[in-house]
């Protein structure tokens, strides 16, 4: 573990007005980690994104990035926005309220616009954020027409334009079919190999595997309920049972909790063979 944590919460609360989103939340992410928030719906998992992202700062406990409070203050200095903008990326659990362009080209080149980049520069960022993730066909089209998993491919090149060094993902496999979700661990892996801090808040326990280490647990009531190794945490069926991650019909492989909705019952079913 590092002498300094690239990101520190401590004792974190926050509430929207009256209701409790979170209570009292301490972690820390180290430069290069590949973490998982999980939790149930409305557990606080996107708020705790949203703080790490500057968009929103804890009612009470304090937030620390790259060794410095991250609060409105800070983020009014120039130089520490400039940085940390260019630093953290965090893509919406709803792609369409993070695209506003009229193409998916001007999608891609509008982060490094916004941090005054070269023209050179931004267009060699935006040929190869468009190779890497295969965007050449729908370059020219508006990002309103592409389907969901073509959206959500867009807002993470344009989460990617940047350049950041930790990524944010919020429920990213939402709306997307098997094929695109395969997409997203492969890119997901990429990323890892490129040496990129990996946050993902996700009730998708089935790709915890594939893009995370580490896993940290928030309870319904909003409290840390657990911190450790993803396998370790997935191999728990009581703690996920606590936290509303499975229900009673989750059941073993070896030492794995294997976990499916009642929607992917019947995929499950036929892959093992059955009936």
């Amino acid at each position: 573990m590092s002498a300094d944590p690239l990101f520190q919460l401590s004792d974190v609360s926050y509430s929207y007005g009256s209701v409790s989103a979170l209570d009292r939340v301490s972690f820390r992410v180290d430069a290069g980690e590949q973490v998982v928030l999980l939790g149930a719906n409305g557990s606080g998992k996107s708020t705790l994104l949203l703080l790490m992202d500057g968009l929103i700062f804890p009612s009470t406990g304090s937030v620390h990035v790259f060794d410095r409070p991250l609060t409105e203050e800070a983020l009014e200095g120039d130089d520490f926005c400039r940085f940390f903008r260019s630093s953290v990326a965090l893509v919406f659990q709803n792609a369409d309220a993070q695209l506003f362009n009229p193409t998916v080209e001007d999608e891609l080149a509008f982060g490094p616009l916004q941090l005054g980049l070269p023209e050179k520069e931004i267009r060699e960022r935006v040929d190869s954020l468009t190779s890497m993730l295969g965007l050449e066909e729908m370059l020219k089209r508006s990002p309103h027409t592409l389907s969901g998993g073509e959206k959500r491919k867009v807002a993470i090149a344009a989460a990617l334009s940047t350049n950041p060094s930790v990524l944010l993902l919020d429920e990213p496999t939402t709306g997307l079919d098997p094929r695109s979700q395969v997409w997203l661990a492969e890119t997901l892996v990429q990323l890892r190999k490129a040496g990129k801090t990996i946050i993902t808040a996700t009730h998708d326990l089935s790709i915890v595997e594939d893009i995370a280490d580490r896993a940290i647990v928030i309870s319904e009531d909003h409290r840390l309920a657990a911190d450790g190794a993803a396998n370790d945490i997935l191999s728990n069926r009581e703690l996920l049972l606590s936290v509303n991650l499975i229900h009673e019909h989750a059941h073993r492989h070896g030492q794995m909790v294997h976990v499916h909705s009642h929607s992917h019952i019947s995929d499950h079913e036929h892959d093992h063979g059955h009936p």
